[in-house]
């Protein structure tokens, strides 16, 4: 569903001539910060490559990545 949301937002965001397109990548969950990281690669390049099928080509995604601080 969320690349589904991110593609119709891409979609949209080329209509308009839209500048960026901010994005949560996930929580980290029970996961360590290095298997959600290679969880959120999987799902971008999943999504640049279903974009790239539908003709999708404007569009930059800005993950947003604030959070708490680990030290």
């Amino acid at each position: 569903m969320s690349i589904e949301t991110l593609m119709k937002a891409s979609q949209v965001g080329q209509w308009m001539g839209n500048y960026r397109i901010v994005f949560h990548p996930g929580y980290y969950s029970k996961n360590k910060p290095s298997d959600a990281l290679t969880i959120a690669k999987k799902f971008i390049n999943t999504l640049i490559d279903k974009l790239e099928e539908n003709g999708i080509e404007d569009y930059t995604f800005a993950p947003e990545t604030t959070g708490k601080d680990l030290n």
